[in-house]
């Protein structure tokens, strides 16, 4: 699964800029991004913040994924799934890494949620990946 390329473009998705380091959202990834101000489509979360938060632990969690560390990979995408739970991409990288674990009844449950049609929607070959993992874990379970 060439996953890299996948998740970056999902990230894209996620409508956030490129250019920034991992060393400036690492520096900012605690704190307030200063007065964007809060989205009432989104509950009063900050949409800004939440999306260079959830980008970054994307980021951090594919290196893990690629490298075959899934238990570290795992905790970055749920850190992920805290600031962008109804992304699409989100829910396949957890699910994907709790598929790669053998963690078959969660992973369901993430890869489900990726597919479901919403403000983002998984095309090509992130839905063909999506929807062949989870083909695999009804099988499986």
């Amino acid at each position: 699964m060439k996953t890299l390329s996948l998740v970056l473009t999902g990230c894209l998705a996620l409508g956030l800029s490129t250019t920034a380091t991992a060393g400036s959202l690492q520096k900012h990834d605690t704190g307030s991004y200063g007065t964007v101000p809060a989205s009432p489509d989104f509950g009063g979360a900050n949409v800004v913040s939440d999306n260079f938060r959830a980008k970054y632990r994307l980021e951090k969690g594919l290196v893990q994924f690629e490298a075959g560390n899934f238990d570290a990979a795992t905790k970055q995408f749920k850190k992920a799934h805290r600031w962008a739970a109804k992304h699409p991409v989100t829910n396949l990288m957890l699910g994907a890494s709790l598929y790669k674990q053998g963690n078959m009844q969660e992973a369901r449950g993430f890869l489900e949620a990726s597919l479901k049609s919403g403000r983002y929607v998984l095309v090509g070959k992130l839905r063909q990946t999506a929807e062949g993992m989870l083909k695999e874990v009804k099988t499986a379970g």
